[in-house]
């Protein structure tokens, strides 16, 4: 059987480069352009392609990349694809028919093919490759004298950037408006023209009618009740008459989406729409009207003027399931154009319509939706980023102030001047927020500029909280060291440093093997713990073995010495002063290790600390004010990440927070996140051991969506109840929480419900009485108990055998939002609000005793567990904490 290969185009890249023909005759031409890549032109190799079999004439040349990095998409202008470690195809073309990986070493029998969309199937052997410097050709130097050179004509200006305008009146001006614009009635079955064209003259005829009659009601009340009489009971037989066929094309459709669900989609009626039409139809019906379902952002505004408003009652959640289940099945069929419509026109979801365009590569499209629609211009930005379109995401990201990133997008194009521009905003906004670390990672990283990093870090040393990393990160900046240590510690390092300067010369001493360097700092060590001792303080006594790890016997001595001085006064130390300049607002445990969130008019901040003696603090630069709110939502069984999300749009790019971050490597890796993916609407999230799950409201309705842990969305369902959908009032503020996840069934609370929800979107609701201010639930019970704080009080919540109904053990009888409650293991609960905690015990089911309370200075922020068993320690938002006895 003879098989013929071809090559079909796709309108994405599908391939990963791993080479370019470049085409063209001359190997002048082929290297003037392969060295526009920027890549290592020794490392390349290459093949001389005839432009055909029978030539000689050369009609490219093919650039393998072997491993050298591949340079950015735009600089190739025809990459192409390796099939079967053997065949060379456009990365934006597939092979026909299709053929297998297995199947193509069957049919590939020279060492490498070229498949070219005109020269056509080409085979080479290995031997016919060879290195780019063979292109050359050395010729013997002349004898004339180049020192009377003339200048060269002075080369044009360099072109910075090519850009398209967006089209302004939709996003698809290639889809018409209508494909073929049918009634449903003529795929069903025929009905008469002028049947149809009755029943839209008798609506409009009925409908003034009856208009007419309630004006005269309103402004005339005395007017006598017309519905008596026969011609306006004709009226409201003929309404009745046609919301019957109305619900009869309705029946049909929904049978239609059984058997065809493409063409059903063209029939379609919008169920929740933002822009929903106003006004009486120009010429309303009793049929459906076929649309184009190809998603164009010009057409999610251009149906607010009239309409034909059908009563959807009886067929609103079916039909809504009916198009939730088309929409996973044209993501799953890579049909995104066609989701997003029925997400954005359909569903009226626009989160979820913005996300699948992403998806399927249409970044300005769902870029506008999140700006123009979902007031989410951060995310725009960055969905512009990803989708190459670098000007237009620059625009957008410094409108937001976000100069550094622009930045980052200027070096990208190779404009290093605008680029630098930026960076030097952010470093004057660095520096007026008093962050010398961020102004000096600014200035050394990007400015290019150590010395005044190392200047900027110096004045940190002397006046900020973060003193040692200050410190830490001069030495590595300045030069030469030695002198550089030895002028901090005469000039620049007063007593009450001492301590932090010991600790920071210990990490300059491991991290540099230079014997000059460990000699300065065991000199300035001892000299500082000799004058500490005559003063009877034997604080960094032990600091000393730090320089010596291989001395057994040090240790042993210090301690004896340590014995012949009088005993400190000072208690042992059980309280911490974090930085007080910061709102801290909640915090949670990772691995043994407090996370702080707070925000600062410069910034957020996210403290780490080990519960011992060491933190470190991280800085997401940006303007929020101290009513911001945070929900963080991890489970460590399933991932590293900590997602974040905000009451106010966050600008924290993710990062990974790994143990090279500080110098003692006493945190554990954890990486934090706050996805931009996150629906609008939002009213929970949690992760699971497949996906990330939300719940939100979509033009009233609540759904359940499933995305991948990058933030692709799988699929969505309705959420319902009894088979009901359940739609939400706008109105009501409900917080983000996070969602408790337990046995393949969600947790969270509306109102004064606490609902349990299967992960296809079936809900039950449990009324507690009370309105539900916050939930908990311990991630290391494998019993499934919930901590409520509500309006009638604080209390326990565990499930019975049943299932279906709860057992409530109350601590509390009275409660205010600022109320919370978390359960710990032993039985004991903790009950605060504001400045006070409660502290109660139970070795049973019975109802907890109090047996303790403390009061702080100042409001709590988060209470977690201390390092010592049956300790906790309580963070205040002034950045005070105390270690407490359970």
């Amino acid at each position: 059987m003879k098989i013929t290969l071809g090559l079909q185009l796709h309108p994405h890249t599908i391939h990963t480069p791993k080479a370019a023909f470049v085409p063209g005759a001359t190997a002048a031409g082929w290297l003037q352009e392969i060295s526009s890549w920027g890549m290592d032109m020794l490392a390349l190799r290459a093949i001389a392609v005839p432009a055909d079999i029978s030539s000689i004439t050369p009609a490219g040349l093919l650039v393998l990349f072997q491993d050298t990095p591949v340079p950015d998409s735009s600089r190739i202008r025809y990459p192409y694809g390796l099939l079967g470690n053997k065949l060379f195809v456009p990365v934006n073309a597939t092979l026909t028919p299709a053929v297998s990986d297995a199947e193509l070493p069957g049919i590939l029998i020279w060492d490498l093919q070229l498949l070219h969309p005109t020269t056509g199937f080409i085979g080479f052997a290995e031997t016919d490759l060879f290195p780019l410097q063979d292109l050359l050709q050395y010729t013997t130097a002349g004898s004339a004298n180049w020192d009377y050179a003339r200048n060269g004509i002075t080369p044009p200006a360099k072109l910075t950037y090519i850009r398209i305008q967006p089209a302004t009146t939709g996003l698809f001006d290639d889809i018409h408006e209508t494909i073929n614009s049918r009634p449903l009635e003529e795929m069903m079955v025929h009905q008469n023209t002028s049947s149809r064209l009755k029943d839209k003259l008798l609506y409009i005829f009925t409908n003034s009618l009856l208009w007419l009659f309630r004006g005269l009601k309103r402004l005339l009340p005395g007017t006598p009740d017309l519905s008596r009489y026969k011609w306006m009971k004709w009226v409201k037989a003929t309404q009745a008459s046609i919301e019957e066929k109305r619900q009869h094309e309705l029946e049909k459709l929904m049978r239609l989406f059984d058997t065809d669900m493409n063409t059903a989609l063209q029939y379609a009626i919008p169920l929740d729409q933002p822009y929903a039409s106003r006004g009486t139809a120009a010429t309303p019906g009793t049929q459906l009207v076929k649309r184009d379902t190809a998603f164009s952002l010009g057409k999610l505004k251009s149906n607010s003027g009239p309409a034909d408003e059908w009563n959807t009652d009886t067929y609103y959640a079916a039909l809504r399931n009916k198009y939730q289940l088309a929409a996973a099945h044209a993501i799953a069929q890579k049909d995104y154009k066609k989701a997003a419509y029925v997400y954005a026109a359909l569903l009226g979801d626009y989160s979820n319509a913005a996300n699948v365009l992403e998806q399927g590569g249409y970044f300005r499209e769902a870029a506008a939706l999140y700006e123009s629609h979902l007031n989410k211009p951060a995310t725009a930005a960055a969905c512009l980023e990803r989708g190459g379109l670098l000007l237009e995401a620059i625009g957008l990201y410094a409108s937001l102030e976000q100069y550094e990133k622009a930045g980052d997008l200027y070096v990208t194009l190779q404009q290093p001047e605008k680029a630098g521009d930026l960076y030097q905003v952010s470093l004057q906004k660095a520096i007026a927020a008093n962050e010398p670390l961020e102004a000096a990672r600014i200035s050394r990283h990007k400015l290019q500029q150590p010395e005044q990093a190392a200047g900027l870090l110096l004045d940190g040393w002397q006046h900020h909280t973060q003193h040692e990393r200050c410190l830490q990160q001069y030495f590595e900046v300045a030069t030469p060291l030695p002198q550089a240590i030895q002028q901090v510690y005469t000039t620049h390092t007063p007593a009450h440093r001492f301590k932090s300067f010991i600790q920071v010369l210990q990490q300059v001493t491991t991290t540099h093997n230079d014997p000059v360097v460990k000699n300065i700092a065991v000199d300035i060590a001892y000299e500082i713990v000799s004058k500490q001792s005559l003063e009877n303080n034997g604080e960094n006594l032990f600091a000393l073995s730090n320089f010596f790890p291989a001395d057994p016997l040090l240790t042993s001595d210090l301690t004896r010495y340590l014995h012949t001085m009088p005993p400190p006064v000072s208690p042992p130390i059980n309280t911490f002063r974090f930085a007080a300049d910061v709102t801290w607002l909640t915090g949670t445990s990772w691995k043994g290790q407090a996370l702080l969130i707070g925000v600062k008019a410069n910034g957020i901040y996210l403290l780490r600390f080990d519960l011992v003696k060491n933190w470190a603090y991280v800085l997401w630069p940006g303007n929020y004010t101290p009513d911001l709110q945070f929900t963080l939502v991890h489970n460590a069984r399933f991932s590293e990440a900590i997602m974040v999300h905000g009451s106010q749009p966050l600008r924290m790019e993710t990062k990974r927070l790994e143990n090279k971050d500080t110098p003692d490597s006493f945190f554990r890796d954890v990486v934090i996140t706050c996805p931009d993916w996150l629906p609008t609407g939002l009213l929970g999230y949690c992760l699971t051991e497949k996906d990330v799950i939300t719940i939100h409201h979509a033009s009233g309705v609540l759904v359940l969506s499933h995305y991948s842990y990058t933030g692709q969305l799988a699929y969505a369902v309705d959420c319902k109840v009894d088979g009901a959908t359940v739609q939400v009032d706008l109105a009501i503020n409900i917080p983000v929480q996070g969602i408790i996840y337990r046995g393949q069934h969600l947790f969270f609370s509306a109102g004064s419900s606490l609902i349990k929800c299967d992960l296809s979107g079936n809900m039950q609701l449990f009324d507690m009485g009370h309105h539900i201010y916050r939930m908990y639930a311990n991630p290391d019970e494998k019993e499934l108990k919930i901590s409520i704080s509500s309006s009638g009080g604080a209390f326990v919540l565990s499930n019975t055998e049943s299932e279906t109904t709860w057992k409530r053990i109350f601590l509390t009888r009275s409660g205010t939002r600022a109320t919370w409650v978390k359960h710990l293991p032993e039985g004991i609960v903790l009950v605060g609000e504001d400045n006070k905690v409660k502290i109660y015990r139970s070795n049973d089911d019975t109802t907890p005793g109090h047996y303790n309370q403390l009061e702080t200075g100042t409001k709590i922020c988060a209470v977690l567990p201390a390092a010592q068993p049956g300790h906790m320690i309580v963070f205040e938002v002034n950045g005070q904490a105390g270690i407490h006895p359970l």
